[in-house]
């Protein structure tokens, strides 16, 4: 999966509608690829995904922070993070 610019349109507008005093939320998407050697043989190939984030909040005078792997259910994190 690939973070678009849709995407971080809609994460955007989540936290504008949660009217937080500060927001600050980091996205990562990490691709890897691993080849595993038992001398000259090739033992294993994989590769991978993996997605996740988190979300830094100061609101009525405190700090919240959540981090998530699901980009799909982010309206919730938001919501926790806002009732910390």
């Amino acid at each position: 999966m690939i973070i678009s610019p849709a995407d971080i349109a809609g994460f955007h507008k989540i936290l504008q509608t949660a009217a937080p005093d500060y927001a600050e939320m980091r996205l990562q998407c990490l691709n890897t690829n691993a080849i595993v050697l038992s001398g000259k043989q090739i033992d294993s190939i994989s590769s991978g995904e993996s997605l996740g984030g988190s979300i830094r909040i100061y609101h009525k005078g405190s700090w919240s922070f959540v981090s998530f792997n699901d980009f799909d259910k982010i309206d919730y994190y938001i919501g926790r993070v806002m009732q910390m």
